[in-house]
């Protein structure tokens, strides 16, 4: 933005939650990031099952008739 100038910002002042808040902020925050963490992992660890059951899958080196009659009788 060629309006505002580095001397625009040094001026202005903004407001800082204390550090109770901050904290407060950081315990929520930790708890959302942990579980984008470990969703992460889930998602490339189904990604490489994926990967490596899918080709075995569509050549036939894997069969799954006699499960899926299996499931049908359960449901």
């Amino acid at each position: 933005m060629g309006h505002i100038t580095k001397n625009h910002l040094k001026e202005e002042k903004i407001a800082l939650p204390n550090d109770y808040i901050l904290l407060k902020i950081q315990e929520k925050l930790e708890t959302y990031y942990e579980l984008i963490l470990a969703n992460s992992l889930e998602i490339k660890r189904l990604i490489e099952t994926r990967d490596y059951l899918l080709p075995k899958l569509l050549s036939g080196e894997i069969d799954l008739s006699e499960e899926e009659k299996e499931v049908e009788q359960v449901l």
